[in-house]
């Protein structure tokens, strides 16, 4: 038996099961299917497989169901303790927004309906009603049997704390970052330089007063609000995600000067706080500069 339970006007949570049937039938009270499973393909199953795996896919979406009327996202998503459902919040709920203000509604579905698309319908909860995770736990258990596992849940009270959005510039959001790439690496997981911070000699400054610098060739290591307590971001320019190199120098990009060195199981900042992973920086090895003593340099080079 499937399942679907109303939540809210125009909001169903249901199981792959729900899902399959509306798509096959069609539905008078669902347009828009949202789709949270560990696999990132859409496309129709065929002997158990599906057509598209790619690890760098955020989401896919399609026209799909009866007639193709049905609009379909679908995100990448374990059921595991681990896995970083946070940085699909932004899409998701947008996606769930969109549906409910259509002439019909959203079904919002994953493998059974209790853990990742119950997570997903509670951060929904949370930012459109300004609920804690508690409250909207407990709204959400009156209209539906679910139970989210407890790294979701985790990650549910960093979404209230950061009030209802993903805010990628909070040390909240950061150190979340950080614990989450040290966990997959721990574990073997394979995951590429795109999950690291953008190299910030190819990216603007921003809002940043301070760059770190390489003392030898002024190279652009780090932007400010890169540096964490303890430790910075690790970035796309490090050597850091090599297969089966768990610690090692890090070097500058473009003259190869030692600036510091990274561990990903951790060790001790010069404060005695241990710190997993680890990525220090030097700063006998680099400069720190303002942006605008940066930008007086750059303008000197360009008139001789």
């Amino acid at each position: 038996m499937s399942k679907l339970d109303l939540i809210r006007e125009n909001l169903f949570l249901g199981d792959f099961c729900a899902a399959a049937e509306i798509l096959k039938n069609g539905s008078s009270e669902i347009s828009h299917v949202l789709k949270v499973l560990h696999s990132p393909s859409i496309s129709t199953l065929r002997n158990g497989k599906t057509s598209l795996a790619s690890g760098n896919l955020l989401y896919s979406l399609e026209h799909t169901g009866k007639d193709l009327k049905i609009t379909r996202m679908a995100v990448f998503a374990h059921d595991e303790h681990w896995e970083n459902l946070l940085d699909l919040f932004h899409v998701c709920l947008d996606f769930i927004d969109a549906g409910r203000r259509s002439e019909k509604g959203v079904l919002v579905h994953c493998f059974a309906g209790q853990s990742r698309s119950a997570s997903i319908v509670i951060a929904y909860l949370m930012r459109t009603e300004k609920l804690s995770v508690e409250d909207a736990l407990a709204s959400l258990r009156q209209s539906s049997n679910v139970s989210p596992n407890q790294g979701f849940l985790k990650q549910l009270d960093l979404f209230e704390r950061m009030n209802f959005k993903v805010d990628r510039s909070s040390p909240i959001y950061k150190r979340f970052r950080l614990k989450a790439l040290g966990f997959l690496y721990s574990q073997d997981k394979k995951f590429d330089r795109l999950k690291l911070r953008a190299d910030p000699e190819k990216s603007s400054s921003g809002g940043n007063t301070f760059t770190y610098q390489c003392k030898r060739c002024r190279r652009v290591v780090l932007f400010q609000d890169q540096v964490m307590d303890h430790t910075p971001e690790p970035m796309s320019w490090m050597n850091v995600v090599e297969d089966g190199v768990s610690q090692g120098k890090l070097m500058c990009p473009n003259c190869n000067a030692r600036l510091g060195s990274f561990d990903w199981s951790g060790s001790y900042c010069s404060c005695g706080s241990k710190i997993v992973p680890a990525f220090q920086l030097q700063l006998s090895r680099v400069d720190v500069l303002t942006v605008k003593d940066e930008a007086k340099k750059k303008m000197k080079k360009k008139k001789k």
